[in-house]
């Protein structure tokens, strides 16, 4: 390069220099100034929106996310509602169920355990029928039993009660027990047979010990548990099973039925005392309140 054209070079350094070192006016430092504060706060709003637009995103997964849980909750409680409605419907139809069964199905209880007013008028003699009588036949206290051999009331007796009776009133000679028939042919399929096949076994001398079988070991089966039993007694299969298939009893079961509810009867086991009547599957406390009652009164 020459000497005059480095010397110009240095002269157009120089007055660049110089024009960067001259203050500008004033009027356009604001105008820099305002551009610059517009510039950050433009970078700030824009910063703040996307805060907000994060904010209302989070916002609505929220809202939704509650919005399932209340329709989960929703359906829960329509389920539990539901079962409760299944529930008390089924609670209702139990309740008439049990309202609409027959009052022989549960025999009313004395709650005293008394005899009731002797309303009966017929003798014992004519109440207890000729049927079979356990104990001394000149026993000076009757006891007439009205049951059914497939009634778990009358089971329960045979087992809890009646050994005491016997004891301490039957085989002391103080009361007799006389069996009659009330099969509650509405509840009980196999009452009605059973009390026949009692009957048949009864030709043969052997009632009680058909009696006692059936309480003590149930009707099961019905007629071929019944065969069975007149096989395990010793007794003449043939003519019992012949007696049990005619139903050449059932006239007899029937007559017995008859009277009960003449006697005002209507559940079993149920008993006549001399002519006063004790409900139920009393205690033993119970009978022997009202045997000793009726002893003295002979």
């Amino acid at each position: 390069m020459s000497d005059k054209e480095e010397s110009k070079v240095q002269i157009y350094d120089s007055a660049n220099e110089d024009r960067e070192h001259i203050k500008k006016p004033e009027h356009i430092q604001r105008h820099e100034h305002v551009q610059k504060h517009e510039h950050k706060s433009e970078n700030k709003r824009s910063n703040s929106s996307d805060t907000i637009s994060i904010n209302i995103n989070f916002t609505k997964i929220i809202a939704v996310v509650q919005l399932i849980l209340i329709a989960v909750l929703v359906w829960q409680v329509a389920t539990i509602s539901n079962k409760l409605d299944n529930a008390a419907t089924a609670s209702a139809k139990l309740n008439d169920a049990i309202a609409n069964i027959p009052t022989q199905a549960a025999p009313a209880q004395n709650p005293s355990g008394q005899p009731s007013a002797p309303t009966i008028t017929d003798s014992m003699k004519t109440i207890a029928a000729d049927r079979p009588v356990e104990g001394d036949a000149n026993a000076p206290v009757t006891i007439v039993e009205f049951a059914d051999f497939e009634c778990p009331f009358c089971q329960q007796w045979f087992k809890n009660t009646f050994p005491d009776i016997k004891k301490n009133f039957i085989d002391t000679g103080k009361a007799k027990l006389v069996f009659r028939d009330l099969p509650l042919v509405n509840l009980h399929q196999h009452a009605e047979k059973a009390a026949e096949a009692a009957r048949c076994a009864e030709d043969q001398g052997k009632f009680w010990e058909m009696h006692d079988k059936l309480f003590g070991e149930g009707v099961g089966n019905g007629i071929t548990t019944f065969k069975q039993y007149a096989s395990d007694l010793g007794l003449d299969t043939a003519k019992f099973n012949q007696c049990l298939d005619s139903g050449v009893k059932k006239a007899d079961v029937d007559k017995d039925a008859a009277a009960g509810s003449k006697y005002g009867i209507t559940g079993t086991p149920s008993f006549i005392i001399e002519q006063q009547l004790l409900v139920g599957a009393q205690p033993y406390s119970k009978f022997e309140q009202a045997l000793n009652s009726a002893a003295a009164g002979n």
